[in-house]
């Protein structure tokens, strides 16, 4: 084995480490932060146990719900991956928010973005004008 690896390898963690602590500065500052995929690649480059030891030092992306689903054994789901299981749920639940409307019977009105300025062509003053909207709730054209 070469004599030059275990100084780069201590030297390669260290920089793990201190990326782990960059990243976590940054999570805290919500700024642009470092892709996980960068953290992948470092920890499979030999940089294992400068992350391992950056994320318990710093507290970082330890105390996400699957961290917490893996300790306890509980499965964990993505969205693309929970979404079917939700709608099976919904379905066998009947989990619906079904609100009767006769048509015709009401009409939903509410304001519409800031108020707008109207200018006078004649005076020149400057009116404030409100826009709001009125939708008919079962009439297909809200």
């Amino acid at each position: 084995m070469n004599s030059s690896f275990p100084p780069l390898f201590i030297l390669w963690n260290l920089a793990a480490f201190l990326m782990v602590m960059l990243d976590k500065r940054r999570a805290r500052r919500n700024e642009w932060r470092i892709r996980e995929q960068t953290f992948f690649v470092c920890a499979a480059a030999f940089g294992a146990s400068g992350i391992l030891l950056g994320m318990y030092v710093f507290r970082h992306k330890t105390r996400h719900r699957y961290a917490d689903c893996r300790q306890t054994g509980e499965i964990h789901y993505g969205f693309t991956q929970f979404r079917p299981h939700y709608y099976q749920y919904a379905q066998q639940n009947k989990a619906t928010m079904h609100i009767e409307h006769k048509p015709g019977y009401a009409v939903e009105v509410d304001w519409a973005g800031v108020t707008l300025s109207d200018i006078d062509n004649s005076t020149g003053e400057i009116q404030k004008a409100y826009l709001f909207v009125g939708a008919l709730p079962c009439s297909g054209y809200a």
